[in-house]
């Protein structure tokens, strides 16, 4: 198959350490209820729309459980 943007990027990975932790989905949660701007954490809005989606933070706990490389 061919790698998309979703299976290429360690999304809510926010410290850049190729692990998502819980404190980071915690993060990309707030993101999306907009309780905190994208810019802190802008590797969450996988599509760049300027948000975080549901389908964002769905794309992050699954990138949690299994791992992003």
């Amino acid at each position: 198959p061919t790698p998309t943007a979703e299976t290429l990027v360690c999304v809510a990975d926010c410290s850049g350490d190729d692990d998502v932790t819980v404190d980071e989905l915690v993060q990309a949660v707030n993101i999306l209820l907009e309780n905190e701007a994208v810019g802190t954490c802008a590797i969450a809005d996988l599509d760049d729309g300027g948000s975080v989606t549901v389908d964002e933070v769905r794309t992050a706990v699954h990138k949690a459980l299994v791992g992003c490389v």
